[in-house]
């Protein structure tokens, strides 16, 4: 019996293999400028070349472009060569900005200024309005879908150790990048300067966003193939109303909220445009809320009558248009007046940022609208409300800033080098004014 072998030639097989032509033996590519073909313009092209100077490859420097600013709707490969873009933003907040109460109409008073009403009063289901279902489960855990639990429930949030639920509310009420925030509860109804109550962060990048981003990744796919689409998921930087969920979780959540932030004021401007008035109706009738600013002080004869009456108003939290116009329109008075005198024991660290004024004399021709109030004269008369209220502070800091309109030979002004962003330029010292410096202390 016969028995045949089969021989490979392994010598012939891998000539045969270092001869195929590289374009079928390797794959190819595409470019960024393939991929979104008819849609990279000559300004992305520009832009890539002037963030990313170091590739040499436009192709390369394109890529990090848009990666860098999230691009929408611009194909991209990732590290697995798989195709990527950017889409539309996810912002997990409420769905409408927070002066909008619904319709409204316009009274007009005596000076025909229009001042804007609601024609409804804001009701408990409107403020706290529920996300739409397509933007909660786009951000939610697969967990969460039994989130709804009794507090006997033995996975119920308020059964974690104290420190678990502090860090949560430490995450959720502080920004994490090291900012301080600034409270602006003084409203108008005034059309030509309508405001409502907000809070902004100080101490950050001009980049910097109020959101912070998670990202959500989705399989799609298009006439080209497969494709990952992802999604920035952002939410706000802080955010207090889940205190609203609880008795128990606003206990221990409303101390985090004030014991953990910074909180910065600015001085005020008592232009007519910068503390605005409003127009309030009582009944039939409106009352036009434009009270006096003035600071009292100390070599005033009835400054002990003035500063307790202010405390009293602060104390009893008498309603908002009824306070004087040192506690209507200054900030940090109207922050306390706001937020009570529980809350305001609280309160760890204050800040407080203006000029220093030298001058002493603002004419419509030099100062325009107007100077802010000195910082000096405003830390002079909130010394009695800190002492009063803010029985738990700790750390007190000024951020002061030049006085740009003094004029005097005894006194050089630098050219800056590069932009302070509010924090002033260093002032040359003289015999005849102290210069303005920053102070950080206790």
């Amino acid at each position: 019996m016969e028995s045949s072998t089969n021989t490979i030639d392994f010598a012939a097989m891998l000539e045969a293999i270092n001869t195929v032509p590289k374009q079928h033996s390797a794959k190819v590519l595409p470019t960024t400028r393939s991929l979104n073909e008819g849609a990279v313009s000559h300004w992305h092209l520009t832009r890539a070349k002037q963030d990313f100077p170091e590739e040499a490859d436009i192709d390369e420097a394109l890529r990090k472009f848009i990666r860098a600013n999230k691009i929408e709707d611009f194909f991209f490969l990732d590290h697995d060569n798989d195709r990527c873009k950017y889409g539309p933003r996810i912002y997990l907040q409420h769905g409408y900005w927070p002066g909008f109460r619904g319709p409204r109409h316009y009274d007009v008073d005596e000076d025909h200024r229009k001042f804007v009403f609601d024609v409804k009063k804001p009701i408990l289901r409107d403020i706290d309005r529920p996300k739409p279902r397509t933007i909660v489960l786009a951000a939610a855990h697969s967990s969460q879908r039994g989130w709804n639990l009794p507090q006997t429930h033995p996975r119920h949030t308020l059964k974690f150790p104290d420190e678990i639920l502090s860090l949560i509310y430490e995450f959720t009420l502080r920004p994490q990048d090291g900012s301080y925030l600034e409270p602006m509860t003084t409203t108008s109804n005034w059309k030509t300067q309508f405001r409502v109550s907000s809070c902004h962060r100080q101490g950050m990048r001009a980049h910097d966003s109020d959101y912070t981003s998670s990202v959500k990744w989705v399989d799609a796919r298009d006439g080209a193939g497969t494709y990952k689409l992802i999604q920035p998921i952002q939410r706000a930087i802080i955010d207090a109303s889940f205190l609203r969920t609880s008795r128990e979780i606003y206990d221990l959540g409303i101390n985090c909220l004030f014991a953990s932030n910074d909180w910065y004021f600015s001085m005020i401007n008592l232009h007519r445009r910068e503390s605005p008035p409003s127009l309030i109706r009582n009944g039939e009738e409106y009352e036009n809320v434009h009270p006096t600013v003035f600071y009292p002080e100390t070599t005033d004869d009835d400054y002990m009558s003035t500063v307790a009456t202010t405390l009293k108003e602060i104390r009893d939290q008498v309603p908002f248009h009824e306070p004087s116009g040192f506690v209507y329109y200054d900030r940090f008075l109207r922050f306390l007046h706001t937020i009570g005198p529980l809350n305001a024991t609280r309160i760890k660290v204050l800040r407080f940022g203006g000029v220093c004024k030298l001058h002493r004399s603002c004419y419509q021709d030099t100062c325009g609208k107007g100077c802010n109030v000195d910082l000096m004269d405003c830390l002079r008369a909130y010394i009695p409300f800190i002492k009063r209220f803010c029985t738990g502070l700790e750390k007190l800091v000024l951020h002061t800033k030049e006085d740009t309109r003094f004029k005097s030979d005894l006194v050089s002004y630098p050219e800056p080098k590069f932009k302070t962003r509010g924090r002033g330029y260093r002032l040359v010292p003289s015999e005849r004014s102290p210069p303005a410096v920053n102070i950080e202390g206790n």
